[in-house]
């Protein structure tokens, strides 16, 4: 995307994709860990999973999102199950 790199390693760019999760895909490599091994720690990554698909089984780990996402939600942050389902429902059926 034509980013020059610099030694801001934060320096504002064109994009920024941050790949957590791909299908049932594990991949352990120099670049890129699948699924991300912090997903268990940080809830701004486990909740939004959770609301997107409940019943989510993270690759490799058999841990159950439901459950992960339970754990953190002693953050800040809580999972809006209601709103959630409400908008998967207006998407599905208008």
């Amino acid at each position: 995307m034509d980013r020059e790199r610099t030694e801001d390693k934060f320096a504002p760019r064109t994009i920024d994709l941050d790949l957590i999760l791909y299908d049932e895909l594990v991949l352990t490599s120099d670049d890129l860990v699948l699924p991300d091994p912090q997903i268990q720690n940080r809830p701004y990554l486990a909740i939004p999973l959770y609301e997107l698909d409940s019943e989510l089984i993270l690759p490799g780990t058999g841990g159950r999102i439901e459950e992960l996402a339970g754990q953190l939600e002693h953050s800040s942050m809580i999972p809006l199950r209601f709103y959630t389902a409400f908008l998967k429902k207006e998407i599905l059926h208008g």
